[in-house]
């Protein structure tokens, strides 16, 4: 049979509605009957077995039945930093927006208009918008439920579904809606309050792996290059156990290997082999079970690790039980599954499975991946002590000198506490413990002794004072006798006090340290400088002998060192108090001496570097909502903040006073950017582009093309061209001056959050959900380089100014820091406690700075690889960051709607910049550094005059929210990209908007 050239395994992701490889199993006609029925269904399970895409394909069925389907992905309304009522209004809003029953706008306007706990306002919500105006029958799938887990409210919504489904005995109407539940989870994990009923309603859906007689549909791909497709399918089925994304992967790394491109450096002749059954074999070694870490992408076994690790407290015990069920052999029982706590996280994991009562490890790969060996460097990497267990155990238990003792042994207690351990753990514990006490009475026993030496000798000395007083006489006949036993005595004393006083500066010194490895800086300093200055009376007042010179080193040492440790971990920080809440965005000036922030809090501060202070707050954007970015213009006198109000804003920061608002979007704003020459600014709203035009304070153009969410805008160097990065997982190009369809890029497995050109205009960076990185040559017009090391989405891209280094910011919490010119590991900087949403360069590149989740903006000396500063106090999440094109004001943008610019040479108190309703997603100085945009989810374009310190315009359009905004290079227009799917181009000297970009799908 000849081979399907456009075949195609999906590895990683939800296969579309029609993909060729997706294969049916008994779980699809299972999970669609019931919800056809109109059963609560959950689907609960590991990662990576195909939720999302059965998903999908029951989606597909049901809507050709006249069903409405609404879905909603939880991670994509975050869990940091988020209030009930956040979280309740973003559930309803993409709840609203999948049944498509009401707008942004007119939910937001409905939540207002009612009251009570939001749990109380979503049940509302269900009744009053979904029943009351949706006349079919309504099945709500709710995607990725394990994300909710860690809030502390998840209890009342899953309340909620339970009880709407208990509603229909009393209300009929109940019996159209139906919820369907899908994560990593279990039932009893939904509602955890005892004093609640459990989560009780609802049927499984069982998703095993692939079946040998399902997976039909793949042999599709193996046709016409080998022999017999079932036969090779079989023996990937052993290696995989069905596991379905390892089963698809090693389908394409085979078809790859036939076809010449697996990577081994030979060229297929194109004629099929005569069997590839060792083939699978030697693929699955060198491309999958060797060097695993480095060649899991997308990532799936470092998946299952992190999962086993994620909880330190449990990762012993869950190790522990792993080791028992890989030691095992086929023929031998195995341990039976009895549904603990620790079984079902170890399934959960998706390394083991259940088969016939009996827990087993899932498959082959993953058996040799995670082999023991493995399981004992992970064991010995998360215990303090492994080096001294090891030893002890060897010994058969007998050697003591291998327990622990003194610091190390607290150290050990400590880490202990709250986890699961090993019983030879436990044992080891317990034989240190046993065997510290025993010297510590021993210790103790000669504390005692010592101080009953020195006792005995004050009472002799006493003695002998008194009876020299009344014999003074005899004392002078007899002087050289007295001389000598006074001698002796005060001899007796001395040596006695010594050893009382250096034992006690030595106990001291080891309160010190526990303290200090129990995170008890402070206590642990004042403990440690009450040593140190015993330890400096006790120099002082010693006499020098070979037996205490010996002893006083000793101990001078070990209070030097903890001495040292305790100041180290207390050092006075550089700490900028700045927005309430977490910070989303921020955007240096272009003279590097001011940066703009966003927060959660919706407002924007502009803060002067050189002083360390807060120049001004700018509040605005509809206080409900995110201000998504911030941008400010080239001369830096105007700032433009997009936010999730369906506005854009432009601050005047040298003249202050109301901002320039621009509307017209749909959908928030996700991205704002200047052009170079400061006239115009683009916004990313939906999946539209807005060019505004800042003089004439109007819409120019709008771009439209995507079909999903425009996530990121920015112009290129010259002006001439504008990027945009999309839900769609695309890219696409615009030539302003030529007009016609846009140069489109891809290649990213998720939605592209970040675009940035380089500063010649020839490569354009782009970070994507997918993890990686991809730098695109575009006079070539395709993919230059991939670049892979972080752990989660990237967030932010962003190139130096000499164009060798790309910055990326990460919800790993890390920033990577890539030298473009030499092949290498990246500089990572880590200090963030949450996912960094944005990084920019300053204008020298010196100094890079970010925002996060954590609700903080830091600064970072690259020329040290270390942190500079902390910028905190911030409202809510920074969602977007910008320097001054000088490189003195660094702009930022964030979900408390408002835009902040802070002076980096003066480091005050930032300005804050309000007037959005909504998170502002994106802020970007124009190229003279007066003006800066601002994109909000208000839907609106703000640009602010620095130099007025406050709003010049706003610019409205868009009719979604504005996810990026990026100046042309002379400032002249405005870039926008929205979730209304299109792009704007905005003529800032016209004011208004100049033209429309349409093209992207997402």
């Amino acid at each position: 049979m000849p081979s399907n050239p456009t075949y195609k395994y999906q590895v990683g992701g939800s296969l579309e509605r029609d993909a060729p490889s997706y294969v049916v199993r008994q779980a699809d006609e299972g999970f669609y009957q019931a919800s056809r029925r109109g059963e609560f269904c959950y689907v609960l399970n590991s990662r990576q077995m195909g939720k999302s895409s059965l998903r999908v394909r029951v989606m597909q069925r049901l809507q050709a039945e006249g069903f409405a389907c609404g879905v909603i992905d939880i991670t994509s309304i975050g869990s940091h930093d988020i209030t009930p009522a956040q979280w309740y209004l973003s559930f309803v809003r993409k709840l609203a927006r999948s049944l498509r029953v009401k707008k942004t706008r007119e939910v937001e306007k409905w939540w207002s208009e009612h009251h009570g706990s939001p749990v109380d306002r979503l049940s509302e919500f269900i009744e009053e918008e979904l029943l009351g105006k949706i006349e079919q029958k309504i099945i709500v799938f709710i995607d990725e439920i394990d994300s909710i887990l860690k809030l502390g409210f998840k209890d009342d919504f899953f309340a909620l579904i339970r009880a709407s489904y208990n509603q229909r005995a009393e209300n009929p109407e109940y019996r159209r809606l139906t919820f369907a539940l899908l994560g990593v989870a279990t039932p009893s994990d939904l509602i955890q309050d005892r004093n609640r009923t459990p989560f009780n309603v609802g049927k499984a859906i069982d998703l095993p792996g692939f079946q040998l007689q399902e997976v039909q549909p793949l042999a599709q791909g193996l046709e016409g290059k080998v022999d017999d497709p079932q036969e090779v399918l079989k023996e990937i089925l052993d290696w995989t156990g069905g596991q379905p994304f390892l089963t698809q992967k090693l389908c394409n790394l085979v078809v790859q290997e036939l076809q010449g491109d697996g990577g081994t450096g030979r060229r297929g002749d194109g004629e099929k082999l005569m069997t590839a059954l060792p083939l699978v074999k030697q693929i699955v070694t060198s491309r999958i079970i060797e060097n695993w870490e480095a060649q899991d992408e997308p990532e799936h076994l470092k998946t299952i690790r992190d999962r086993i690790l994620q909880n330190e407290q449990r990762a012993g015990v869950l190790l522990g039980l792993y080791q028992q069920v890989l030691t095992l052999s086929p023929s031998q029982p195995g341990i039976a599954a009895d549904g603990s706590s620790e079984q079902t996280e170890l399934r959960l994991s998706g390394l083991v499975v259940q088969q016939q009562g009996k827990l087993r490890v899932y498959n082959q790969i993953y058996q040799q991946v995670f082999n023991q060996d493995w399981v004992k460097q992970t064991l010995g990497n998360l215990r303090p002590y492994e080096r001294a267990i090891a030893a002890w155990l060897k010994s058969q238990r007998q050697e003591q000198s291998r327990l622990l003792q003194g610091e190390a042994l607290q150290e050990a207690l400590l880490w202990k506490a709250g986890r699961s351990l090993s019983g030879e753990d436990d044992a080891f514990l317990t034989a240190s413990q046993n065997h510290a006490l025993e010297t510590e009475r021993k210790d103790s026993q000669i504390l005692a002794e010592a101080n009953y030496i020195l006792d005995q000798a004050k009472q002799q000395s006493q003695r002998r004072t008194k009876i020299a007083s009344w014999l003074f006489i005899i004392s002078l006949i007899f002087a050289g006798v007295a001389g000598g036993i006074g001698y002796y005595s005060q001899q007796k004393t001395t040596e006695a006090k010594f050893d009382l006083e250096a034992t006690k500066v030595e106990v001291k010194a080891r309160e010190s340290k526990a303290l200090w490895r129990g995170d008890q800086i402070f206590d642990a300093l004042l403990i440690a400088l009450r040593a140190a200055n015993q330890m400096q009376l006790l120099l002082e007042k010693a006499q020098t002998t070979p037996q205490t010179k010996t002893v006083l080193n000793s101990i001078e040492l070990q209070t030097k060192v903890t001495l040292q440790q305790a100041i180290y971990d207390v050092r006075e920080r550089n700490r900028w108090k700045a927005h309430q809440n977490s910070v989303t965005s921020v955007s240096f000036s272009p003279n590097g001496k001011l940066f703009a922030s966003v927060s959660r809090d919706n407002t924007i501060k502009i803060w002067d570097l050189e002083e360390g202070e807060e120049l001004l707050t700018l509040s605005g954007h509809q206080s409900s909502v995110k201000i998504k970015s911030v941008s400010f213009s080239p001369d830096g006198k105007l700032l433009a903040s997009g936010s999730w109000d369906n506005t854009t804003k432009i601050w005047d920061l040298e003249e202050g006073g109301e901002p320039l608002t621009l509307s017209g979007y749909q959908f928030g704003t996700e991205s704002v950017s200047f052009s170079p020459g400061g006239k115009l600014l683009a916004s990313g709203s939906g999946n539209k582009i807005k060019i505004w035009n800042l003089e004439e304070r109007g819409e120019l153009l709008t771009l439209s093309g995507h079909q999903s969410s425009v996530k990121s805008v920015s112009f290129s160097p010259n002006g001439k061209f504008l990027a945009s990065g999309s839900s769609d997982k695309t890219i696409k190009i615009w030539d302003l001056e030529k007009g016609g369809e846009p140069l489109t890029l891809s290649g990213h497995q998720g939605f592209v959050e970040s675009v940035s050109f380089s500063p010649d205009g020839k490569f354009l960076a782009s970070g994507s959900w997918d993890k990686t990185i991809k730098i695109w040559d575009l006079e070539e017009g395709g993919e230059s380089l991939t670049l892979s090391g972080h752990q989660a989405w990237v967030n932010s891209v962003s190139f130096s100014p000499n164009g060798k280094f790309l910055a990326s910011g990460s919800d790993d919490k890390t920033i990577k820091i890539w030298n473009l010119e030499k092949e290498g590991e990246p500089l990572t900087l880590s200090g963030h406690q949450d996912s960094v949403s944005s990084v920019r360069f300053s204008p020298d590149g010196k100094l890079l700075t970010s925002g996060n989740s954590d609700k903080t903006i830091k600064i970072w000396n690259l020329e040290k690889g270390g942190e500079l500063l902390t910028l905190s106090g911030n409202q809510g999440l920074v969602t977007s960051v910008s320097f001054s094109p000088d490189g003195k004001l660094l702009a930022s943008g964030g979900e408390d709607h408002t835009v902040k610019i802070w002076d980096l040479e003066k480091r005050e108190e930032p300005l804050t910049l309000s007037g959005h309703q909504d998170s502002v997603f994106s802020v970007r100085f124009s190229p003279n550094g007066k003006l800066l945009a601002s994109g909000s989810d208000d839907n609106t374009i703000k640009i602010w005059d620095l130099e007025k310190r406050g709003e010049l315009l706003t610019l409205s359009g868009h009719q979604g929210w504005l996810e990026s905004v990026s100046f042309s290079p002379d400032g002249k227009l405005l870039a926008s990209g929205s979730d209304d799917n299109t792009i704007k181009i905005w003529d800032l000297e016209k004011r208004g908007e100049l033209l429309t970009l349409s093209g992207h799908q997402g």
